[in-house]
């Protein structure tokens, strides 16, 4: 909950960022923007299922039970199995989201990404895949398990590779995509630099940075756990697999919009122009010194009639002309 919670926080600063600022919208982070709304809606359904789940039950005793709260989101059965499905389909979105990212990577690296390609393409792509897988598993549990209160124990039914199966063939892409992103690096970069400690330590830092991009992480939450193994390979397993996935929103956040130049960039200017237009805001309220300014004698009525006269005799010539 602690690692999902800082997710949460730093997924919603990036979206922000994201739509706040008019310079950043392009197709690539268009992409950027829809993966962490998935991510985030992903990340907002766990917590609230945790967080029903640590204050309904009582004790550690009963924690592998039903709740025992009468109004907790378990037993509740449309309200719990519309948070899973809804779970599941954020879920879903965060894998073709990151097909979609590493595809339009590397089409970008490989041709110029093609201008005709509307974004909408990207929408039923990202979203629209979802729903469908989203539908059929549905159905299929309404009609396969409809007495199971909240289809509990779900993950562990064959019939979970109606989602499953398209999640791991995307890891299997986004894997293939990586490997031959490392290739074109390796090779422009032996163009460049001859030395071969440098090609190596570059495609590796490129690696690493596109793993949590492109869904590799997630594999650890495809791998079986090993029930029938010691503790100490259980807990290697858990705690590996629950600290990448509840923690992979942070580290997308970090990558993909904090040490982004572009978004750096951005942020910069801004700071910069709220700057200068705190300094003239000041300039323009405060209030400058006094100058000196000369004493005006008042006009006596003697000067006063005397002047009148000058001005009458020059305006003669005129009403005579």
């Amino acid at each position: 909950m602690i690692g999902l919670s800082i997710s949460l926080i730093f997924l919603l600063i990036s979206i922000l960022i994201f739509i706040y600022f008019g310079s950043l919208r392009n197709k690539r982070t268009q992409v950027h923007k829809n993966l962490f709304f998935a991510m985030f809606a992903q990340v907002f359904v766990r917590l609230i299922l945790y967080t029903d789940q640590w204050l309904s039950r009582e004790s550690i005793d009963n924690a592998i039970n039903k709740s025992s709260h009468p109004y907790s989101i378990e037993n509740i059965p449309v309200l719990c199995e519309t948070c899973y499905v809804v779970m599941e389909y954020t879920r879903t979105s965060v894998f073709t989201w990151m097909l979609l990212e590493g595809s339009h990577l590397h089409t970008s690296i490989v041709v110029v990404f093609p201008k005709e390609v509307k974004f909408v393409f990207f929408y039923c792509i990202g979203w629209g895949v979802p729903l469908i897988l989203m539908t059929v598993w549905t159905t299929v549990m309404a009609v396969h398990y409809p007495t199971t209160v909240c289809w509990w124990g779900y993950a562990l039914s064959p019939y979970y590779w109606i989602l499953e199966g398209p999640r791991m063939c995307i890891i299997a892409i986004n894997f293939v995509i990586l490997l031959n992103i490392v290739c074109i690096v390796l090779m422009k970069v032996q163009v460049n630099t001859p030395s071969e400690f440098q090609q190596i330590r570059k495609a590796v830092r490129a690696a690493l940075l596109l793993l949590p991009l492109l869904g590799i992480t997630n594999i650890m939450d495809v791998i079986p756990g090993p029930i029938d193994g010691t503790p100490l390979q259980f807990a290697i397993w858990f705690y590996t697999a629950h600290v990448l996935s509840a923690s992979q929103g942070f580290f997308i956040s970090l990558l993909y919009c904090f040490l982004n130049k572009e978004v750096q960039e951005a942020v910069r200017k801004q700071w910069r122009f709220y700057r200068f237009s705190g300094k003239s805001l000041i300039a323009c309220c405060s209030r400058p010194e006094p100058f000196p300014v000369p004493r005006i004698r008042p006009v006596t009525e003697e000067k006063e009639v005397s002047r009148n006269e000058v001005k009458g005799s020059s305006e003669e010539p005129n009403s005579i002309l």
